[in-house]
């Protein structure tokens, strides 16, 4: 049971930024809008474990390659709108779109968790990386920097652990 609370933590505290951010989105911060939303998504596709016994797996492993594919886009979105770039979100709910479908092959049709959590991650880095390299010129203050730098962080973490 322990595995099961630290489970949990992970979707807690993505909540706990989503409030933040939504919070500070009330000031009128659009990209603040976009990261408080991109965190709940990102939190309920963690949260999916949750539901183990009331869902299908397969199912529950949908519902979390979803919601993180759509967190990905959101957060994706919320960089641009720092930014003042362009937004390309036709491009990157299109690309998200073509994942989940390759995603879902993994869950469905080869029925493979290495198969599905791998091309998931690198899906999820692409969708991370292509706004990070779209405002990279733009960098210009040190919170930019360090803004960039933990995008960067949680795209290693993902290539790390794959």
């Amino acid at each position: 049971m322990p595995f099961f609370y630290f489970a949990l933590f992970v979707p807690f505290v993505m909540l706990v930024f989503s409030v933040a951010f939504l919070f500070a989105a009330r000031s009128g911060s659009r990209p603040a809008l976009y990261w408080g939303f991109a965190h709940m998504m990102i939190a309920v596709g963690f949260g999916a474990p949750a539901l183990e016994g009331y869902i299908p797996i397969k199912l529950q492993a949908l519902l979390a390659d979803g919601f993180l594919l759509i967190g990905a886009v959101l957060y994706g979105q919320a960089l641009l709108i720092r930014f003042k770039a362009p937004r390309y979100l036709l491009l990157q709910s299109g690309f998200a779109l073509v994942a989940f479908i390759v995603v879902a092959g993994a869950v469905l049709i080869a029925e493979s968790l290495p198969l599905e959590l791998g091309l998931h991650d690198a899906f999820t880095c692409v969708l991370w990386l292509f706004p990070l390299f779209v405002v990279a010129p733009r960098l210009r203050a040190p919170i930019d920097w360090a803004l960039a730098a933990v995008t960067l962080m949680i795209v290693l973490d993902v290539i790390v652990r794959n």
